[in-house]
């Protein structure tokens, strides 16, 4: 049975305390979460992701984590070797690193059941779920540096 109320879900998993994070928004993560399932969500509405190829998505996460911004990673998942990393909806009005391609109205994000491993058969499993994080959603402009930088140390290396 999923928890029905504001107060029920604070004891499940933390609730962000952030402008973008809806108790809408968090209903329906709670629910993907509980369900126990392979839950799709559209994104647009309550939030955004971007996705990106793993070894790019490891190196962002390493420099922030190398700055000691932890508190500004959200929710990643990932499916084989693609990352997405989840954002505040209306994420997309910069343009993100040709590294990463924005999800927003009209996409679909896979989110994995709580125990999903890299060993599961469909390859879907949480980088950083809900249980272990202070935010949900990642901080766009925190994150939009190191990717450039990855970008550019890609490109540097491509040529």
């Amino acid at each position: 049975m999923l928890p029905t109320s504001q107060q029920q879900l604070q004891y499940s998993l933390p609730c962000p305390e952030q402008p973008h994070s809806t108790f809408e928004t968090y209903m329906i993560i709670s629910a993907a979460w509980f369900s126990g399932e392979t839950v799709t969500l559209r994104t647009g509405t309550n939030f955004d992701a971007l996705q990106l190829a793993q070894h790019h998505g490891e190196a962002v996460i390493n420099r922030l984590l190398s700055f000691d911004l932890d508190s500004r990673i959200g929710l990643i998942s990932a499916k084989h070797d693609q990352w997405y990393i989840l954002l505040p909806p209306g994420s997309s009005e910069e343009p993100w690193p040709a590294i990463a391609q924005h999800l927003g109205k009209g996409s679909t994000v896979t989110l994995p059941p709580p125990h999903s491993t890299d060993s599961d058969p469909i390859g879907l499993r949480w980088i950083r779920a809900p249980r272990d994080v202070s935010t949900w959603f990642s901080d766009p402009p925190t994150l939009r540096t190191p990717l450039e930088v990855v970008a550019a140390n890609r490109t540097t290396i491509q040529t």
